[in-house]
């Protein structure tokens, strides 16, 4: 259904006018009293003659050079664009790039409304915030679900999860019911009308010797469909008002809402059906239908305290508080941000510095400015959906997700949010980084331990008598670039500093001796400093590409180990 004029007027309110006959005078005050600029012309009739504008009405007052109270409206009357109300709203938008307002009107050429570009602004972040509380919804039922398989340690049992989700979101098994249902009703139509009247076994089934597995078979071989068990993330809305309602997570459910559960089936029926028509594009929805929405959400949103909890123990706000800065300086993923990186990027390098111990970190909202440097949108203090973990419609969410991370919680009535790391990300850098430990093996590089979850891997450690001074390791770096380092921190700035200029004076020899072209990061205002190769490639790629990067890193950290450590060395024997 395409979008029309009328759903941009809708819900306006019954446009002021004016009369040609009037004095400028009138139009003044009325503009003056409800501070707007510009007023429909209307004959007696209520159809649009034209519009008067103060800047219309300075014109004629210039041209005319007699006082305000000698001029008609006629006088400082503009021509204005009609509209039907029937009109496609993405014609009237095209038309509004040469206009300040349209008049709309409807099917007797009487005055509908007036549109002016405020309007369309407003009629779009109008939906757009309508779509926002839909997810909004939807995130906190995700979050509720969640918790029915949280145990009191804070470990959800994936397992039961993704069993009940195969469970609901079996297409198959939901029409199978339906199938046996309509059999039934079927069979006991004819037989009211003694239609069946053959065998008695015949009659013993019609009216309730149901034969299921002949019901299964018929089924499985005319209507069963092939279908795969989607994630939890991929159901639909409708699989998580099942979830949320299964029998099994219902008593818990009911102890925290106070509610009968058909009650808040009505209520989740209601936003289900009007995210069908935002979805669909069907065009603009009731004031009822927005009010449900506002109303759920903010329902929801009073659970949220009690349900956080269960979710996971809030972090002590001191110890949460002791990691916003600068870090781990000694974190091999220390670098600087560019000037064209997003906003977020601090937020994103500040998680990925976090000891591989961390697994989880609780800020607060303000924590989380003082990272970025800079205040967060209000949306982010306004709608649960700017923190969720979906990087194709929120940027800030591909920053923290592309470095292993994403909101395990957020808690609006708290303003707090809760990140954690990526499971199946921890398990695919391990995955990734075993292989490469028995690649590098076989060239005579052994790592001192095994992969821990993070997307690196230390593999060579050079020590002076102090301690560790440099490490060659193996890195997925945020942007999707994949790189093999000697990190360079002697634990003070200056002697660092001092090494990596000595062996940057000797650039050409050494990138000769790597065979390829290498990038010195001094990294100015961090302690450590850097000399790297890199190639784009992420954990995310195909198999067949992470296999390709496996091979490069470990030809590529043989030569820079070969090239590079025996002068490190001789410079801090030096």
């Amino acid at each position: 259904m395409p979008f029309t004029v009328e759903d941009l007027i809708r819900d306006n309110p019954r446009p002021l006018t004016v009369r040609a006959d009037e004095g400028i005078s009138e139009a003044l005050r009325r503009m003056i009293e409800h501070d707007v600029s510009k007023l429909p012309v209307v004959d007696e009739r209520f159809r649009p003659e034209g519009m008067v504008t103060s800047e219309s009405i300075l014109r004629a007052l210039h041209n005319f050079g007699v006082p305000l109270d000698e001029l008609r409206i006629f006088d400082a009357m503009e021509r204005a664009e009609l509209f039907r109300e029937d009109t496609d709203l993405f014609e009237l938008l095209d038309r509004m790039r040469n206009l300040e307002a349209a008049l709309i009107v409807d099917g007797r050429g009487r005055l509908a409304g007036i549109v002016t570009n405020y309007d369309t602004t407003a009629y779009f972040r109008r939906r757009a915030e309508d779509l926002m509380l839909v997810e909004d919804i939807e995130s906190m039922l995700k979050d509720y679900i969640v918790a029915g398989f949280t145990d009191d340690t804070g470990q959800v049992d994936h397992a039961r999860l993704g069993e009940v989700v195969q469970e609901v979101a079996d297409f198959n098994a939901q029409m199978h019911k339906r199938f046996e249902g309509a059999l039934k009703h079927y069979l006991g139509i004819m037989t009211s009308n003694g239609t069946l009247q053959a065998l008695e076994e015949e009659e013993s089934a019609a009216k309730g010797g149901f034969d299921r597995g002949m019901a299964r078979e018929v089924f499985d071989e005319h209507l069963e469909i092939e279908q795969g068990t989607p994630s939890f993330d991929e159901l639909t809305f409708y699989n998580y008002i099942q979830l949320l309602l299964y029998d099994e997570l219902w008593p818990r459910y009911e102890r925290i809402f106070g509610l009968e559960r058909e009650a808040l089936r009505n209520l989740l029926d209601g936003v289900r059906h009007t995210r069908n028509d935002l979805a669909h594009f069907r065009g603009d929805i009731t004031p009822q239908q927005r009010d449900q929405l506002r109303y759920c959400a903010e329902w929801l949103r009073r659970y949220q305290t009690e349900f956080a909890g269960v979710l996971g123990p809030e972090e002590d706000e001191a110890a949460s508080a002791e990691r916003v800065g600068p870090g781990l300086d000694r974190a091999p993923l220390m670098e600087e941000i560019g000037p064209g990186e997003s906003r977020y990027a601090p937020l994103a390098l500040w998680l990925q510095q976090q000891p591989p111990e961390t697994e989880t970190v609780t800020l607060s909202f303000g924590e989380v400015e003082g990272i970025i440097d800079g205040e967060l949108p209000r949306s982010a203090y306004r709608h649960r959906s700017w923190w969720a973990n979906d990087p194709a419609s929120q940027v800030q969410a591909q920053q923290w997700l592309e470095v292993g991370w994403q909101v395990a919680s957020i808690n609006m009535s708290a303003q707090r949010v809760r990140f954690g790391r990526s499971r199946e990300q921890q398990q695919a850098y391990n995955d990734f980084f075993e292989v490469l430990l028995s690649e590098l093996a076989q060239v005579g590089l052994e790592a001192a331990g095994p992969p821990t979850g993070v997307p690196w891997l230390t593999v060579r450690t050079l020590e002076d008598g102090e301690g560790a001074v440099g490490f060659f390791n193996v890195v997925f770096d945020r942007q999707s670039r994949f790189r093999v380092e000697l990190y360079l921190d002697l634990g003070e700035r200056e002697r660092t500093k001092a090494l990596f200029d000595r062996l940057h004076e000797r650039e050409d020899v050494l990138e000769e001796r790597v065979g390829t072209e290498l990038e010195w990061q001094r990294l100015n205002e961090h302690t450590p400093a850097r000399i790297a190769v890199s190639r784009g490639g992420s954990i995310g790629d195909a198999p067949a590409a992470r296999e390709r990067l496996r091979t490069w890193a470990v030809e590529t950290l043989a030569a820079l180990v070969g090239a590079l450590e025996e002068p490190v060395r001789a410079e801090l024997a030096g």
